[in-house]
Formats: structure tokens, sequence, C-alpha cells
């Protein structure tokens, strides 16, 4: 079955990107369609990344969403979905399992039985606004990281406290809407793709 989820602007958009992971563990297929105000609150391309599929961000040209700055940061947030497949594992594919990732099959299990890594999930790439952090967050990260372009943004220090707010509140859609209001121009972002050197690249 194919589901089309339109996402409006307010600031409980980011609560879609958890819909969307729910209908399709349920096995539906979701096509997420975005109004202008929406891509304010949350960038087309978490969607997109959810559901492998190019996001509706105009009435007549499907797939009109640009890529932007999330995508390393969503990446991080894969991690937890190898962990949750380790529930699935017998004890021979365990093994194989962490000699593909060259570390002790007593780690592979302590990390399959504690559901995440024994270090903080920190995610980084991207993260401009407080409704970035509590997507992230709500998508399973455990904290963020906001690189040195954030003074870059019109108002640095409330950028800075209001993106803490929203990754310690993130399920908190009141205090989400307290900390985002007034900010101002976030920092500008440049297209993952377009840089000619990634630092996660280095030396590959």
């Amino acid at each position: 079955m194919k589901i089309a989820l339109g996402v409006s602007g307010c600031i409980a958009a980011y609560k879609a990107a958890e819909l969307v992971r729910q209908l399709q563990q349920e096995g539906l297929a979701v096509q997420v369609v975005m109004t202008r105000h929406a891509q304010e609150f949350i960038r087309p391309l978490t969607f997109a990344a959810l559901t492998g599929k190019k996001v509706i961000t105009e009435m007549f040209e499907a797939g009109g969403g640009a890529p932007a700055n999330l995508e390393s940061a969503i990446e991080h947030i894969g991690v937890a979905q190898e962990i949750e497949a380790l529930k699935k594992m017998t004890p021979q594919k365990l093994k194989t399992y962490a000699k593909e990732q060259r570390t002790s099959v007593e780690l592979v299990k302590k990390v399959r039985d504690l559901q995440r890594l024994p270090v903080v999930t920190f995610v980084a790439g991207g993260v401009a606004t407080p409704a970035d952090a509590a997507l992230l967050m709500a998508l399973g990260a455990e904290g963020v990281f906001v690189g040195s372009g954030i003074f870059k943004s019109k108002d640095p220090r409330r950028f800075a406290e209001a993106i803490v707010q929203a990754t310690v509140h993130y399920k908190d859609a009141k205090m989400l809407t307290e900390v985002s209001t007034g900010l101002g121009m976030a920092m500008p972002g440049l297209e993952i793709t377009t840089l000619p050197t990634k630092m996660q690249e280095r030396g590959l």
C-alpha cells in the first residue's frame, strides 16, 4: 500500500519523521509532500533519507526537494538501525559480524544487549536550528554537534542556547516553539555534494 503524507509548517513538523518510520515498519510505502513553510522546520532530505524517495516540494514538480546538509547527521543515526539488527543474529552470525567489524564478540554482545554503543552517539553535519536538533534526537541521537558555522547566524548566542534547549527538551513541543521564536536567520549552509573535500572521506 502507498501513502501520501503531507507536511505543513508548524513546530511539530519534525514529528512527521517518526510517523514515516512507523508507517514503513508496517510495510507501507510513503511519499512525502511538503509545503514551503514546512521546510523552515524540517528539511526535505530528512524524509528522502527515511523513505528512499524524493520529496515533492512544489505543486507541479515531483521530487523538487533539494538535498540539505543534515545528510551526514542522518547517516550517523543509521548506526542505531545496525544495532537493532544485532538482536536477530544467531551466535554464529554475531561472530561473523564481529570479525567483519574487526572487534571482539564480547563487545558486539554488549552492544546488542544494551541496544546502544558504550559511548554517546553524537551526530553532526548541518545542525543549524533547534528543529534540526530536536528531529535528530527524536530519530535516535543521544547528542548533537554544532560546528563553528553557528557564528554566521544572526544571533549566535541565542541560537546556541536554543539548540541546547531543543536537544534536552526535544519531546516538549511548547518548549521548542518558545526557543525557536524570533531567532532570525540561521547559519548559511553549503550543499554537501558541492564541497571539493569531504572530511569523512579523507584517507580513503
